[in-house]
Protein backbone atom coordinates (compact mmCIF):
# COMPACT_ATOMS: atom_id res chain seq x y z
CA UNK A 1 0.00 0.00 0.00
CA UNK A 2 1.44 3.48 -0.81
CA UNK A 3 1.91 5.35 2.43
CA UNK A 4 -1.54 7.87 2.52
CA UNK A 5 -3.25 4.62 2.00
CA UNK A 6 -1.76 3.06 4.73
CA UNK A 7 -2.65 5.81 7.38
CA UNK A 8 -5.90 6.14 6.02
CA UNK A 9 -7.03 2.92 6.78
CA UNK A 10 -4.93 3.15 9.79
CA UNK A 11 -6.94 5.99 10.96
CA UNK A 12 -10.00 4.52 10.61
CA UNK A 13 -9.46 1.94 12.93
CA UNK A 14 -9.09 4.48 15.63
CA UNK A 15 -8.53 3.79 18.76
CA UNK A 16 -8.72 0.12 17.64
CA UNK A 17 -5.64 0.93 15.72
CA UNK A 18 -3.34 0.49 18.93
CA UNK A 19 -3.16 -3.09 18.28
CA UNK A 20 -1.86 -2.94 14.84
CA UNK A 21 0.49 0.01 15.67
CA UNK A 22 2.06 -1.96 18.26
CA UNK A 23 2.82 -4.61 16.64
CA UNK A 24 3.83 -2.47 13.55
CA UNK A 25 6.33 -0.43 16.24
CA UNK A 26 7.89 -3.81 17.43
CA UNK A 27 9.01 -4.97 14.12
CA UNK A 28 12.94 -4.42 13.80
CA UNK A 29 12.58 -4.89 9.90
CA UNK A 30 9.61 -2.65 8.89
CA UNK A 31 10.33 -0.37 6.50
CA UNK A 32 11.06 3.17 6.85
CA UNK A 33 7.57 4.37 5.05
CA UNK A 34 5.52 2.14 6.87
CA UNK A 35 7.79 3.17 9.90
CA UNK A 36 6.91 6.69 9.73
CA UNK A 37 2.81 6.23 8.88
CA UNK A 38 2.83 3.87 12.24
CA UNK A 39 4.16 6.65 13.94
CA UNK A 40 1.97 9.79 12.37
CA UNK A 41 -0.82 7.94 12.71
CA UNK A 42 -0.10 6.62 16.39
CA UNK A 43 0.47 10.42 17.15
CA UNK A 44 -2.82 11.51 15.31
CA UNK A 45 -4.79 8.99 17.16
CA UNK A 46 -3.48 10.33 20.31
CA UNK A 47 -2.97 6.64 21.56
CA UNK A 48 -0.70 8.06 24.82
CA UNK A 49 -0.70 4.40 26.39
CA UNK A 50 1.67 3.36 23.26
CA UNK A 51 4.87 6.42 23.98
CA UNK A 52 7.19 3.62 25.08
CA UNK A 53 6.84 1.87 21.82
CA UNK A 54 6.90 5.57 19.66
CA UNK A 55 9.73 6.11 21.86
CA UNK A 56 12.16 3.26 19.90
CA UNK A 57 12.23 5.18 16.93
CA UNK A 58 14.15 8.71 18.67
CA UNK A 59 17.17 7.32 17.77
CA UNK A 60 16.42 5.61 14.30
CA UNK A 61 19.29 6.46 11.70
CA UNK A 62 16.78 8.75 9.38
CA UNK A 63 16.26 12.06 10.61
CA UNK A 64 12.55 11.98 9.26
CA UNK A 65 11.60 9.13 11.74
CA UNK A 66 13.18 10.65 14.86
CA UNK A 67 11.41 13.75 13.30
CA UNK A 68 8.35 11.70 13.43
CA UNK A 69 8.92 9.95 16.58
CA UNK A 70 9.64 13.46 18.48
CA UNK A 71 6.24 15.07 16.68
CA UNK A 72 4.63 11.96 17.91
CA UNK A 73 5.94 12.28 21.87
CA UNK A 74 4.21 16.01 21.76
CA UNK A 75 1.03 14.83 20.25
CA UNK A 76 0.85 12.14 22.54
CA UNK A 77 1.92 14.48 25.17
CA UNK A 78 4.66 11.50 27.59
CA UNK A 79 7.99 11.46 27.15
CA UNK A 80 8.94 7.99 28.68
CA UNK A 81 11.72 8.33 31.35
CA UNK A 82 13.61 5.73 28.41
CA UNK A 83 13.81 8.51 25.89
CA UNK A 84 14.51 11.59 27.80
CA UNK A 85 18.42 11.11 27.13
CA UNK A 86 17.39 10.82 23.28
CA UNK A 87 14.67 13.73 23.65
CA UNK A 88 17.94 15.89 25.21
CA UNK A 89 20.25 14.33 22.08
CA UNK A 90 17.17 15.84 19.28
CA UNK A 91 17.59 19.27 21.08
CA UNK A 92 20.93 19.41 19.16
CA UNK A 93 20.11 17.13 15.92
CA UNK A 94 22.36 18.18 13.12
CA UNK A 95 19.68 18.47 11.49
CA UNK A 96 17.08 21.30 12.05
CA UNK A 97 13.16 19.73 11.48
CA UNK A 98 14.70 16.78 14.15
CA UNK A 99 15.52 19.78 16.74
CA UNK A 100 11.88 21.91 16.12
CA UNK A 101 10.38 18.32 16.71
CA UNK A 102 12.10 17.44 19.73
CA UNK A 103 11.72 20.98 21.02
CA UNK A 104 8.36 20.72 21.08
CA UNK A 105 8.20 17.71 22.74
CA UNK A 106 10.46 18.70 25.58
CA UNK A 107 7.35 20.45 26.71
CA UNK A 108 6.54 17.06 28.39
CA UNK A 109 10.08 15.93 30.10
CA UNK A 110 10.21 17.80 33.95
CA UNK A 111 11.13 21.45 34.07
CA UNK A 112 14.13 21.30 35.52
CA UNK A 113 15.80 19.37 33.10
CA UNK A 114 14.06 21.05 29.87
CA UNK A 115 14.56 24.86 30.88
CA UNK A 116 18.56 24.58 30.50
CA UNK A 117 18.35 22.58 27.85
CA UNK A 118 16.11 24.31 25.40
CA UNK A 119 17.63 27.66 26.44
CA UNK A 120 19.82 27.00 23.56
CA UNK A 121 17.36 26.83 21.58
CA UNK A 122 16.48 30.36 21.32
CA UNK A 123 19.73 31.23 19.55
CA UNK A 124 19.27 28.64 17.08
CA UNK A 125 20.17 29.90 13.78
CA UNK A 126 16.73 28.22 12.47
CA UNK A 127 13.37 30.89 13.34
CA UNK A 128 11.07 27.48 13.84
CA UNK A 129 13.54 25.79 16.41
CA UNK A 130 13.59 29.39 18.14
CA UNK A 131 9.68 29.38 18.19
CA UNK A 132 9.83 25.33 19.25
CA UNK A 133 11.84 25.80 22.28
CA UNK A 134 10.57 29.35 23.54
CA UNK A 135 7.14 27.73 23.30
CA UNK A 136 7.74 24.84 24.96
CA UNK A 137 9.95 27.04 27.87
CA UNK A 138 6.72 28.98 27.99
CA UNK A 139 4.48 25.64 29.13
CA UNK A 140 6.53 25.02 31.24
CA UNK A 141 5.02 26.70 34.29
CA UNK A 142 6.41 30.02 36.23
CA UNK A 143 9.54 29.16 35.89
CA UNK A 144 9.54 28.23 32.27
CA UNK A 145 7.78 31.68 31.57
CA UNK A 146 10.39 33.33 33.79
CA UNK A 147 13.02 31.93 31.93
CA UNK A 148 11.45 33.25 28.14
CA UNK A 149 11.17 36.97 30.08
CA UNK A 150 14.98 36.80 31.25
CA UNK A 151 15.41 36.03 27.50
CA UNK A 152 13.25 38.60 26.06
CA UNK A 153 15.19 41.26 28.32
CA UNK A 154 18.71 39.79 27.96
CA UNK A 155 19.50 37.57 25.48
CA UNK A 156 22.58 38.44 23.62
CA UNK A 157 20.84 37.64 20.47
CA UNK A 158 18.25 39.88 19.24
CA UNK A 159 16.39 37.28 17.32
CA UNK A 160 15.67 35.17 20.21
CA UNK A 161 14.75 38.27 22.59
CA UNK A 162 12.27 38.70 19.72
CA UNK A 163 11.19 35.29 19.67
CA UNK A 164 10.69 35.21 23.55
CA UNK A 165 8.86 38.58 23.48
CA UNK A 166 6.80 36.59 20.55
CA UNK A 167 5.87 34.09 22.61
CA UNK A 168 5.08 36.21 25.69
CA UNK A 169 2.77 37.67 24.04
CA UNK A 170 0.91 35.02 22.51
CA UNK A 171 0.56 33.44 25.94
CA UNK A 172 -1.29 36.37 27.14
CA UNK A 173 1.85 37.27 29.58
CA UNK A 174 2.78 40.40 27.97
CA UNK A 175 0.33 42.92 26.58
CA UNK A 176 1.54 45.05 23.02
CA UNK A 177 2.80 48.29 25.53
CA UNK A 178 4.54 45.81 28.12
CA UNK A 179 5.99 44.25 24.77
CA UNK A 180 7.40 47.31 24.11
CA UNK A 181 8.76 48.54 27.40
CA UNK A 182 11.32 45.15 27.14
CA UNK A 183 14.42 45.98 26.56
CA UNK A 184 16.24 45.40 22.97
CA UNK A 185 12.74 44.91 21.24
CA UNK A 186 12.30 47.78 18.98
Amino acid sequence: LQSGVAQESLLLLETRAGAVLRDLLAEPDLGDRLRWVALETTGRLGLADMAGEVAGSTTHPDPELRAAAFRALHRLGSVPEAAQASLLDGLRDEVDFVRVQASHAAAFLPAEVALPALEPGLGDESWWVRRAAAASMARLGDDGVAAVRRAAETHPDQAAREMAVQILLEAGVLDPAGARLVKGVA
